[in-house]
Order: C-alpha cells, then sequence, then structure tokens
C-alpha cells in the first residue's frame, strides 16, 4: 500500500460518501486479506483497530466470531472541533468529514457486539456495548531522584508540530506568562516535545527554554514545580496529563482536558478557562508548597488507580467477554 495510493483513495472518498479516513485504508488487497485470515483462523473474536478497519466487518459480516472495535474515542468531535478554527477551505473538509464520521460511529455502535473507548466522557449509557477501557500506559515503579529546580518552573509536554499544542502553548505565552512573571518574577517555562514549530521557537527567552525531542521526558516532570495542559481542542484523554499525574506532579489542565480524562477539578487536577483564571492557578500553586504536594499526590493516587494493569485488564475483559444481548444478535445478523 503506497502514500500516493492511499492518498488517491482517500481524494476518492470525497465523492463516494465514506469518510475519508476510511477511505485512505480502503484497497482490494486489504479486503482480501482481512477475509482469507478469517476463513483460516475462524477465530471466536475479531479484533478491529479504530474507524479505519472498522468497514472491514462488511468483509466478514457471515463469520460467527464476536466482532469488538477499538475506537479510542468519537473522532468525529476532533473534526467538529477543528472544522470551527480552521481555514475556509480545511474547514468544509472538516465538517464534511465530522458529519461522516458521526454517521459511521452510530452505524459500529449499533453492529459490533462491543465498541471500546478510553475516555469517560464518550460512555453512552443507552447502549451497553460501549465500554471504558483506558489506554494503557506504563507507570513508573521508580524513579532516578531528580531535585527539583531551583527556580520557580512550569513544564509542557507535548509533540510541537501538532496544532493543538503549538495554540495552547502560544496563548499561554501570550495571555498568561506575563502576568504571572509579574508576581513570580523567577518563573521559567520549559516546553518539551518533537518537531517545534518555528512559531514555538520564537517563544525562547530568558523566561521559556524550548527542548525539542528529549530521550526521556521524565526528569523535566519531575523537576518542575508545576505541570501544564492548556489545550482547547481535543477528543479522548491527554496522555500528557496521564504522565504528569502518574509522576505526581501538581497539573493545571483546561476543563476539556481534566473532564475528557475523567479526572476531578480541584482535586486530582487543577483547572483553569479563562486567562484571568489560568493566571490565579498558576500563581497559586508556585506560591504555595504545601497545596502542590497535596495535589501532586491526589493525582498521583487517581492515575495508579485508573491505569492500572490490573484495572485496565479488567476492564478489557469485561468489554470482550460480555453475553451478546439480543438486541446486538439482531445488529450482528
Amino acid at each position: 500500500m503506497t502514500k500516493l495510493a492511499a492518498v488517491m483513495r482517500a481524494a476518492f472518498a470525497v465523492f463516494s460518501g465514506r469518510p475519508l479516513q476510511q477511505g485512505y485504508v480502503n484497497s482490494r488487497a486489504s479486503r482480501v486479506a482481512v477475509r482469507r485470515a478469517v476463513a483460516e483462523l475462524e477465530p471466536d473474536l475479531i479484533y478491529f483497530n479504530t474507524l479505519r478497519s472498522g468497514q472491514w466487518r462488511k468483509v466478514v459480516r457471515d463469520t460467527p466470531a464476536r466482532m469488538a472495535i477499538d475506537l479510542d474515542e468519537f473522532r468525529s468531535a476532533y473534526y467538529q472541533q477543528a472544522s470551527e478554527v480552521s481555514t475556509i477551505l480545511k474547514r468544509l473538509v472538516m465538517k464534511m468529514e465530522a458529519r461522516r464520521m458521526r454517521a459511521e460511529e452510530a452505524k459500529i455502535v449499533a453492529e459490533f457486539e462491543a465498541v471500546i473507548i478510553s475516555s469517560p466522557a464518550d460512555l453512552r449509557p443507552e447502549h451497553s456495548n460501549v465500554h471504558l477501557v483506558r489506554s494503557p500506559h506504563a507507570l513508573k515503579t521508580a524513579h532516578r531522584p531528580v531535585p527539583l529546580a531551583d527556580r520557580p518552573t512550569i513544564v509542557f509536554v507535548g509533540r510541537m508540530s501538532y496544532a493543538a499544542n503549538v495554540e495552547a502553548v502560544t496563548r499561554f505565552c501570550r495571555d498568561v506568562l506575563p502576568a504571572v512573571r509579574q508576581q513570580v518574577p523567577e518563573v521559567q517555562l520549559e516546553v518539551v516535545g518533537d518537531a517545534p514549530t518555528k512559531a514555538i521557537r520564537s517563544l525562547a527567552d530568558g523566561h521559556v527554554r524550548v527542548h525539542g525531542r528529549v530521550d526521556s521526558v521524565d526528569e523535566h516532570y519531575l523537576s518542575a514545580w508545576l505541570s501544564i495542559v492548556p489545550v482547547t481542542t481535543a477528543t479522548g484523554v491527554q496522555m500528557k496529563l496521564i504522565e504528569s499525574l502518574e509522576l505526581g506532579v501538581p497539573t493545571v489542565a483546561s476543563p476539556l482536558v481534566a473532564s475528557l480524562a475523567g479526572a476531578r477539578a480541584g482535586v486530582d487536577v487543577a483547572v483553569a478557562d479563562t486567562a484571568d483564571e489560568w493566571i490565579e492557578e498558576v500563581v497559586r500553586l508556585l506560591e504555595s508548597p504545601m497545596e502542590r504536594q497535596e495535589l501532586g499526590r491526589s493525582g498521583k493516587a487517581w492515575a495508579r488507580q485508573n491505569y492500572s494493569v490490573d484495572s485496565i485488564t479488567r476492564a478489557l475483559g469485561a468489554a470482550l467477554l460480555e453475553p451478546r444481548s439480543a438486541a446486538q444478535h439482531t445488529a450482528a445478523e
């Protein structure tokens, strides 16, 4: 499957009515391979990964195997969000893709015995076949001692070529950091993440350091007084939030990021929406070691409870082994 061929299939999908995401991978070779594998293996369970592969359920519709799909999230919401902040042409494409993906997601929920999502915000109480299985995360059992930075230090970790991360850091530096510096003059922001854009690199000064790709983010988290996740365009769970909480770093996040993860605002993670709220929360925590310690302790306990191997294994087992309901039998037939 060449990239050029995949792009051409996605372009053709514009006229076929299917989501571009599915058109991108919808090759004859893939359909034949799926059909052949199922015929040869005669599996009890067929596990589809993401909406892209969900279209191949039609290829094996006659199999008696149980069918499960790991959507991770209802991605149509991301395209809807992106359509509201894009250029005119991109907005049109994003709106079209959001609409088509919503329709496909509805079909998937109706036809699959098990639909797996990673965010509690995506649970659908009216559909018992939608299961919360949090994304596996390698919880650290031991850390090399890393001293806390000498000066008040804030860290943001994320892929810095990703538009949502670029927007979040740029906005924080423009609307929040100057006011924080007035009250905490020595504050420093560490931006850690692969492929920083020109806009991000241009933020570097005496109070902002841009690191780019690093071998390990742990030491940057552990030396920071505070971690931030001011992302406002997101779906699913931001793993940067889970990394930060699991390491015990007190964290301030946008309401969207906290709610998608299901973390308790003000208990496991501090939450800020407007620029004034961000300034208030950041300054409060930088000036209060005891509040930072309590927030970090609570966030770490929450992350370890929800992202342990045992809890994820139990949730996955329940999703994959739950008996079919009568309604799902009908949908599968």
